[in-house]
């Protein structure tokens, strides 16, 4: 069920690297804090996503990239809990 008002606070910081062969190396990291009137987590509301990923210089105007996602234990709608994903 939705909720009429709910609270996050977060903060999320990211960098971004030249690598040798001008490929791109970048990093972001999220923290966030939800709660729903009455206390506790919003559902399917991580505390944390993280993800780095490197990408290709442009070729002809095609580049490629290729990242990985790491998003915390959440609680689903059924007040089960989904395991870290990767």
């Amino acid at each position: 069920d939705n909720v009429g008002t709910a609270e996050s606070t977060g903060v999320e910081i990211g960098v971004q690297a030249r690598l040798p062969y001008a490929f791109d190396l970048r990093t972001t990291d999220t923290f966030a804090d939800t709660s729903a009137p009455g206390g506790g987590r919003l559902t399917n509301s991580p505390a944390h996503l993280g993800r780095v990923g490197v990408a290709t210089p442009s070729w002809r105007g095609w580049s490629a990239a290729a990242d990985v996602r790491v998003v915390s234990p959440r609680r689903t709608l059924l007040g089960d809990e989904v395991e870290t994903m990767v």
